[in-house]
């Protein structure tokens, strides 16, 4: 090729590139977007449900976030009803209904009470025990308040997902069926992943005029691995889930605290791990140790310790005495 003719190429070559250029600045996002068929999504702001200030300040989390999923679980008697509760106070406090599904039959109203939690101050259901039938429910009021017939902001709380199988869990049992226990995880993930956390989101569109918050209280086993507690049902609930929070150790669920009364011990409360697993709203990972009374949580520090104390002692009533007229022998 001849010098001239190198010379017109490298000339022609340098005039596409201007034309691109050119092209690249006339262009207008702005006017590309009007023609699109998209609509355009305006949403609330990030709200929470408040719990008690010993969980916030030991958290970095004002309490749960609205309009979405969390999950709280680990070992028993380690603090995750007291999360449950403290959630629910939190709602009452803010014109927020719970609606208490409870699955394993020991709701304690009495510690409910202590908390300021009424009865009627909730809508609580403890006749479900499956957990299509749980999946269902949660749906069928979720539906209601979409169509008018529930006309509040709602917080749903599970307690506890882990204590029900399902039907195709049972039905595989029956059979000896392989893999029966994944059938549940396999109904948590097609129910609450892909369909009850689209629903409970969608709540926080800004034309929507109320809120849902799903709140499920998980148990969980140790993994085949170190160092690894497993919530049951497999992965749909920690997917679907903005917040998870572990409560207890590994290993371990929590430890009691005494405290002498009248020349007696008297264990007045449990100190519990509290891990913050999953955090997709505020992405702060805090792992400390929280004490739960009868009362709600108690910052895990000697000051805090001894002020509870001072100020709940005298509800601590020993009953051995009256225990002993009732069923011992009085003769």
């Amino acid at each position: 090729m001849s010098t001239k003719e190198k010379s017109e190429e490298k000339i022609e070559t340098t005039e596409k590139k201007s034309v691109k250029v050119k092209a690249k600045k006339t262009f207008s996002l702005n006017d590309y977007r009007k023609n699109l068929d998209i609509e355009e999504v305006e949403y609330k702001e990030d709200e929470w449900i408040p719990l008690s200030k010993a969980y916030q300040d030991t958290t970095q989390l004002p309490g749960i976030p609205m309009y979405g999923v969390t999950m709280v679980y680990g070992h028993p008697d380690s603090g995750k009803s007291t999360l449950a509760l403290e959630a629910a106070r939190g709602a009452i406090q803010n014109d927020i209904l719970p609606i208490f599904i409870n699955t394993e039959k020991k709701f304690n109203w009495g510690h409910a009470n202590e908390m300021g939690i009424l009865q009627d101050d909730m809508l609580y259901v403890d006749s479900i025990e499956e957990v299509e039938d749980i999946c269902r429910f949660t749906r069928d009021r979720l539906k209601d308040q979409r169509e008018g017939a529930l006309p509040t902001d709602i917080l749903i709380i599970i307690d506890s997902i882990g204590n029900v199988v399902s039907k195709a869990e049972k039905e595989a049992i029956e059979k000896d069926a392989d893999g029966a226990i994944m059938k549940t995880a396999k109904v948590l993930t097609q129910q609450i992943h892909r369909v009850i956390e689209k629903q409970v989101s969608a709540t926080k569109r800004a034309d929507y005029p109320y809120s849902a918050t799903l709140l499920i209280v998980n148990h969980a086993y140790e993994g085949t691995n170190a160092n690894m507690l497993i919530p049951y049902g497999g992965k749909g609930i920690t997917k679907a889930a903005s917040l998870v929070i572990r409560m207890g150790g590994i290993i371990s669920n929590s430890t009691k605290v005494y405290a002498t009364k009248q020349g007696i011990d008297v264990s007045f409360a449990i100190k519990t791990a509290i891990v913050v697993d999953k955090n997709h709203v505020t992405n702060i990972a805090v792992r400390d140790k929280i004490l739960c009374t009868a009362h709600g949580f108690v910052k895990n520090t000697t000051t805090d310790l001894n002020n509870y104390k001072k100020n709940h002692r005298d509800g601590w009533e020993l009953r051995f005495d009256k225990d002993w007229e009732k069923y011992g022998d009085n003769e």
